[in-house]
């Protein structure tokens, strides 16, 4: 890694809480080491809420949805006691060391855990569905809509973010998902266009899902975003910890 980058990057930032979220998202990346992602997600009123809500509930939390983002909260606090994963219709037994229970078989046995709701995209059907089980909404974490507010609280809320005369183009360098899409939709209105690079394929289909889902006139390149061009190693995991190593899973093109 080029230090001397990674400080120019740092020191074009206008403001400190901004620098502090890269530092942090930076020593995640290297490290995967969740206390930095933790503090990503404190740094808004939603996210300190929601770290308070999985403190209280410790040891009797269920994760509902094996998605990738049920696996980014599962990474992100590894430590907060939970007790299974929960789905719909599971496509597996165990992930993690961690069973997964149907749904309908948790309602049958639920006994007050807490269920945090993990979808982006479909987090409301998943609190609807609960509700509808008769879990108490006091033990129903919505997850899912606190990561829509926090991306779109992250940069669609800047005042050095000005809208554009005329079309909006959105370059999306590292999709992943393919939501920050959804929330530049929802601050540009149209017309509009999105340029979305995600080298892991994995991230691409289910962010071309997405951009399908939503609507949204878009590209997506299976290709990373690089100042030449160039072949590196990459090492994909289907998750937002996908990145450039010494010895990756597969090769990007950048």
């Amino acid at each position: 890694m080029d230090l001397k980058f990674v400080r120019k990057i740092y020191e074009k930032m206008a403001d400190q809480k901004s620098r502090q979220i890269f530092v942090d998202r930076l020593l995640y990346s290297i490290t995967e080491n969740p206390i930095y992602l933790q503090n990503v997600i404190s740094t808004s009123v939603r996210g300190a809420a929601f770290l308070t809500e999985i403190e209280k509930a410790s040891g009797r939390l269920v994760l509902f949805g094996t998605g990738i983002w049920g696996k980014e909260i599962y990474s992100a606090f590894p430590d907060a006691g939970w007790k299974f994963w929960t789905e719909s219709s599971p496509r597996k037994e165990v992930l993690y060391r961690m069973p997964v229970v149907p749904f309908a078989e948790f309602m049958q046995s639920y006994s007050g855990e807490s269920v945090v709701v993990t979808s982006r995209l479909y987090h409301k059907q998943m609190v609807k569905q609960l509700l509808d089980a008769d879990v108490p909404p006091e033990k129903v974490v919505n997850a899912g809509q606190l990561l829509d507010c926090f991306l779109q609280e992250q940069y669609f809320d800047l005042e050095a973010l000005p809208h554009a005369q005329g079309k909006e183009i959105f370059v999306d360098a590292g999709s992943f998902d393919g939501m920050s899409s959804v929330s530049f939709k929802q601050w540009a209105k149209d017309p509009l266009f999105v340029y979305a690079f995600e080298p892991d394929a994995a991230n691409a289909k289910n962010c071309r899902k997405t951009l399908a889902v939503n609507k949204i006139p878009s590209k997506v390149i299976q290709k990373g975003l690089w100042n030449q061009n160039a072949r590196l190693q990459f090492e994909t995991k289907a998750t937002a910890l996908s990145k450039i190593c010494a010895r990756g899973g597969g090769y990007g093109g950048c």
